[in-house]
């Protein structure tokens, strides 16, 4: 019998489902469809030194961002007088890019690739397919800006992505 996963692991684990098929090796149908193409997806950060290492760049990164924020109360509270809770989840995509021969498109244009990519499979899957998922959106992407390539002298770009998962539950239980 498969344990039971609460609401936000469901929710980790569809994006993490969402972005497997753009690995290279991947045998999914649709991620030779995207100009982005990773060799790494994971639920978990990890630094772009130690992804280098092992050779898993590009990398897509999965982690739950800052605190969760819940509205279960308030004028502006959509789903209140019904006894529910309105939780925005906000999650960071971490796109790690490197400039090679072997991948000699210049990171401008990887991060351009990035986007576009991620920004087709959120707003292409709005619930997840999770169950109480009411909207899922990008609020914001932030890029390292060639900070680090100025900095380590290393060809490498950073883009977080943060996406917000607004979900809805009855406000007497726990998800």
């Amino acid at each position: 019998m498969a344990a039971h996963k609460h609401r936000r692991a469901q929710i980790i684990d569809a994006l993490y489902d969402l972005c497997e098929p753009l690995r290279a090796d991947s045998d999914a149908s649709y991620g030779d469809a995207f100009p982005l193409q990773v060799k790494t997806v994971q639920k978990r950060y990890r630094h772009w030194t130690v992804l280098d290492q092992q050779g898993a760049i590009p990398a897509l990164l999965l982690n739950f961002d800052e605190v969760l924020r819940k509205r279960d109360g308030g004028a502006n509270t959509e789903f209140a007088s019904l006894g529910e809770t309105e939780e925005y989840l906000p999650i960071a995509l971490d796109v790690v890019l490197k400039e090679s021969p072997v991948t000699p498109k210049a990171l401008t244009d990887q991060v351009s690739d990035a986007i576009y990519t991620i920004e087709r499979l959120i707003n292409g899957t709005p619930d997840l397919g999770v169950e109480g998922v009411y909207r899922t959106r990008i609020a914001e992407v932030h890029t390292s800006a060639g900070r680090i390539t100025a900095l380590q002298g290393t060809p490498f770009e950073i883009a977080r992505f943060r996406i917000i998962v607004t979900h809805i539950y009855p406000s007497n239980q726990s998800v």
